[in-house]
């Protein structure tokens, strides 16, 4: 278990935290946190990134990996509160439009159950 990480469920939505800037660690962490909800039949997650303060190029892929995974299962992945460097790192990666962003918890999971249903 990684402190930087932490996961909660709130309904069919699972939401992952990212308390602070990740090392490598914390990246493998991560990647595993999103193959165990899908394995669990997790279809929507909430990545809440508001303490993260910048986003390497490997984050990208394993939120980019994730993301796509779960369409593939009519699920979602969503970015809850980037960081102003954060939102340019997506900009210049071309992923903005592959992420929906809401700007709490609250909105996103109301957004991920109108989808459930």
């Amino acid at each position: 278990m990684d402190p930087d990480i932490v996961t909660e469920k709130r309904g069919q939505v699972d939401i992952v935290t990212v308390k602070s800037i990740l090392g490598s660690d914390s990246v493998s962490y991560l990647e595993r946190v999103l193959h165990d909800i899908q394995q669990q039949d997790g279809r929507f997650v909430v990545l809440d990134l508001a303490a993260l303060e910048y986003l390497t190029s490997g984050e990208m892929l394993v939120i980019r990996s994730a993301a796509k995974q779960l369409q593939e299962t009519d699920g979602a992945l969503v970015l809850v509160r980037p960081t102003d460097s954060v939102q340019r790192a997506l900009h210049v990666a071309a992923l903005t439009s592959s992420f929906p962003i809401f700007p709490d918890v609250d909105a996103a999971i109301e957004a991920l159950s109108g989808d459930d249903g």
